[in-house]
């Protein structure tokens, strides 16, 4: 139950345009009077945007939260880099966001992709705010915390084997 003012609402609409309330009692109205009012909600709902790339599934989550999950067998190339980071901009159009990237079990690590910095460019650069590695491949784990290391970052970065770290770690980045 929500209280506004003089007003208890009970039931909302899914659609959240119109509530039924119950009046509080007064002098003026029996008891349990059933009222119908407007209610406009203060930000329309944000519903989740997906796009499917070669290598990964690519979700706006809300504003400013994109999570990236590559799919099982999918080869880390720069091609395949490149179209990823073009959804991620493309949902970025707004501000940076935070990112969490999810790498299956047993992704191979391509030795070839740690000598470029793939975030040197200046539109990746713009987009991300904080970009989270979660893996639970002991050898994608330090490939990983290797190549960020060796390729130092504007933005914050950090390796996980567990997304509930990753993300209460990607949420104090957004504060």
């Amino acid at each position: 139950m929500i209280e506004l003012g003089d007003r208890h609402v009970d039931n909302i609409d899914p659609r959240g345009r119109t509530c039924a309330g119950v009046r509080e009692q007064d002098n003026n109205s029996p008891p349990g009077t059933v009222i119908v009012f407007r209610a406009q909600p203060m930000t329309p709902p944000v519903t989740p945007a997906t796009r499917i790339t070669s290598t990964a599934e690519i979700t706006l989550v809300r504003p400013g939260w994109i999570e990236q999950r590559y799919r099982e067998g999918a080869q880390f190339t720069p091609e395949a880099l490149w179209e990823n980071l073009g959804v991620i901009a493309a949902f970025s159009a707004s501000g940076p966001s935070v990112l969490l990237n999810i790498f299956p079990a047993g992704m191979v690590v391509n030795l070839l992709m740690m000598n470029e910095d793939h975030f040197r460019e200046p539109r990746p650069r713009e987009n991300i705010r904080a970009l989270a590695v979660v893996t639970d491949s002991a050898e994608m784990h330090t490939a990983s915390k290797l190549y960020f290391i060796y390729h130092q970052q504007p933005f914050d970065t950090a390796v996980f084997e567990d997304e509930f770290d990753a993300r209460a770690w990607l949420r104090d980045r957004m504060a």
